[in-house]
């Protein structure tokens, strides 16, 4: 493709665009009328994810990242460091041919390459392109994510004029999004860390006002608090106005006790007994250690304790059209169970819970107490092993909670695209190598039951065939999967989660990550624990993202012992 035509389609795309991913959405639509290595380029430049939200060191430290990883440790887009010079070339020409959209993003990622005889231009241009779409109409966490990302810029230029420039339009840009109380806090303290982060000298001196306000907008949520106290302590002038705010942030959180149900004071308490012994304040956790035994948790009440994060949903969108394709259902639902396990990398799971462990190891030895879908606890945790387990387990289902959501949509998605197949035509896809005709079938019939909005009639019907399927799976590769009788003792069936235990220390499936998902997901006491809470009548109503992260492990499950993914069987 010539740059002029290429010039054209870029401007098309970015001047519809409200988000870098729909760049790339735009571009992806000509790319099937005219297939070019040079536009296939230019659409892996926005198909990286911008990760703005690390602060300090880390934000020099591999911004871009890309959309899917796979087991063999490649991705898509290619790690920016391995991408070919060629496509670095295109980037290049067209870097300047349209306005911020394309400019931030091209000349952002050639800076980060260190491409060509004088890189930093490159970060001097991506700057500006990011000041322009701060100042822009995009929607506000967009705009925040340029403003930090142009921040961590001025600094790594180390340019005190540009950081001063940032910096002001930072403070106008909170002091926009903070104006009553129908304010929403992601946006503004998104930048506000970025601000607090800056180097004490370069931090701006409104800076105590916009956190005092923050305070006073969100203050009575005390986990916002939380989040404002946590940046006034980085902000602190002395050790007295530090340990001041340890003591607010604490006492916040026993007033929050005084007022809530018995299951969530009881979690309060415990939270601001944390807190105490993260700051090693000795008496202050000998006061709240009386506390809890004087309000035991009330097991005849219970409430749900949730934590919400937020992905912009142009990236969500992203990487749900790169499931769902433009060819057939079939591919889409043979990517859907290729895709990466949702619970994440285990090594990285597990470096960042040692990470945790080693940031903040008190946290790992106070006792805790874990409850079960029933209201009664399951496990006294003083281990310092259980509480790595448990860390562990709770790890996964941050991963698994928005990998719930993508393959929900992905479904939805295959739907819209395709249409729904028949049944007939859905067993013949299912029919595998441990999927016998007969339990194709029913697997067919959940999915028609998902799609027909009978999220319950999903769940039940295919549960008990996932579970069949990897018994026969286990059992077909060597390992035991009844018990014979001995004795008095009668024979059975063995556990689904002591399988999963052992294939996990044999590593069968040739795949740790794939293994730990599986687990956690049907049979992890710790984790989401669906066959557990299904086969026991805890799953009074089944979410979508329960019923669709089961059809994610059986579509998975079907690949096995077929080839390429199949030959970890």
């Amino acid at each position: 493709m010539d740059e002029d035509d290429l010039v054209s389609r870029l401007i098309a795309a970015a001047d519809r665009a409200s988000s870098w991913a729909d760049a790339s959405a735009g571009l992806r639509k000509d790319l099937k009328e005219n297939e070019s290595d040079e536009l296939r380029w230019l659409i892996w430049a926005f198909d990286y994810g911008l990760d703005s939200w690390r602060h300090g060191e880390l934000s020099a430290k591999d911004p871009f990242v890309p959309m899917l990883g796979y087991d063999d440790g490649s991705s898509y887009p290619a790690a920016l460091e391995l991408v070919e010079e060629e496509a670095i070339a295109v980037w290049e020409s067209v870097a300047d041919a349209d306005g911020p959209v394309a400019s931030s993003r091209l000349h952002d990622l050639l800076w980060e390459r260190r491409s060509g005889n004088e890189p930093y231009l490159h970060a001097k241009a991506a700057w500006g392109a990011y000041v322009d779409l701060a100042r822009g109409s995009w929607e506000a966490i967009y705009r925040s994510v340029c403003l930090v990302r142009a921040l961590q810029l001025a600094r790594s230029l180390n340019d005190p004029d540009l950081v001063s420039r940032t910096t002001r339009l930072a403070v106008a840009f909170v002091l926009g999004e903070l104006p009553n109380e129908g304010a929403l806090p992601g946006a503004s303290f998104h930048v506000l860390e970025a601000l607090v982060d800056l180097p004490k000298e370069a931090r701006p001196p409104e800076l105590d006002g916009l956190l005092d306000r923050a305070e006073g907008l969100f203050g009575d949520d005390a986990s916002l608090f939380e989040s404002v106290a946590q940046m006034k302590m980085n902000q602190a002038g002395s050790p007295e106005d530090l340990a001041s705010l340890r003591m607010a942030l604490i006492d916040r959180w026993l007033e929050t006790a005084k007022g809530a149900g018995s299951l969530a004071r009881f979690a309060h308490l415990r939270h601001a007994l944390e807190l105490a012994e993260a700051y090693e304040l000795t008496e202050r956790g000998r006061e709240i250690r009386a506390l809890i035994q004087e309000s035991p948790a009330d097991q005849d009440e219970f409430h749900e304790v949730s934590v919400e994060f937020k992905i912009p949903r142009a990236e969500i969108d992203g990487y749900v059209g790169a499931l769902t394709g433009d060819d057939s259902w079939q591919d889409a639902l043979t990517r859907l169970g290729a895709m990466p396990a949702p619970s994440g990398d285990h090594s990285a799971n597990l470096a960042l819970v040692q990470q945790q462990m080693a940031d903040h190891p008190l946290l790992f030895l106070i006792t805790k107490v874990i409850y079960g879908p029933h209201g009664f606890p399951i496990q006294e945790v003083k281990d310092e092993d259980l509480h790595v387990q448990i860390a562990l387990s709770e790890q996964e289902l941050l991963g698994i909670g928005l990998g719930g959501l993508i393959v929900g949509n992905t479904l939805d998605a295959i739907k819209d695209r395709y249409g729904v197949p028949s049944k007939e035509e859905l067993t013949g896809f299912f029919t595998a190598a441990f999927i016998p005709e007969e339990t194709a079938e029913r697997v067919a019939a959940s999915l028609l039951h998902y799609w027909e909005g009978r999220l319950d009639e999903c769940v039940h019907v295919l549960c008990p065939r996932i579970e069949a399927t990897l018994r026969t799976g286990l059992m077909r590769i060597g390992m035991t999967i009844m018990r014979l009788p001995m004795g008095k003792r009668p024979g059975g069936v063995r556990a689904l989660g002591e399988l999963l235990r052992e294939a996990l220390t044999r590593d069968v499936f040739r795949d740790v990550s794939r293994t730990r998902y599986l687990y956690n997901l049907l049979c992890d006491p710790y984790g989401m624990n669906l066959r557990n809470a299904i086969a026991h009548g805890f799953l009074t109503k089944a979410l979508r993202e329960d019923a669709a992260l089961l059809i994610q492990a059986i579509a998975y499950l079907r690949l096995l012992g077929v080839g390429g993914d199949e030959g970890q069987s």
